[in-house]
């Protein structure tokens, strides 16, 4: 885990999945000034939700944001590494 005071950083579990998709990509409003791309619903728990848990990939790394105040999901943080 990563860590500051106040929150981690940790590997993306699937009992946050849920959590991150309705909170954060179901917020339409939020969600649409963030992506480039448009929105489109998707259900909570399916494969392409873009907060479902996948394979380790070389180039992007998913963490999940806690609170350490309250032992929360506080959000998600996504890592990308230019590609060549």
């Amino acid at each position: 885990m990563i860590s500051n005071e106040r929150v981690g950083l940790r590997a993306r579990q699937e009992s946050d999945v849920a959590v991150l998709h309705d909170e954060l990509y179901n917020d339409v409003a939020t969600r649409s000034r963030a992506d480039s791309r448009p929105w489109r619903p998707i259900p909570s728990g399916s494969a392409v939700s873009p907060y479902a848990v996948s394979d380790p990939q070389d180039d992007a790394t998913c963490f999940s944001v806690v609170d350490f105040s309250t032992g929360e999901l506080a959000g998600e943080r996504a890592s990308r590494q230019p590609s060549d």
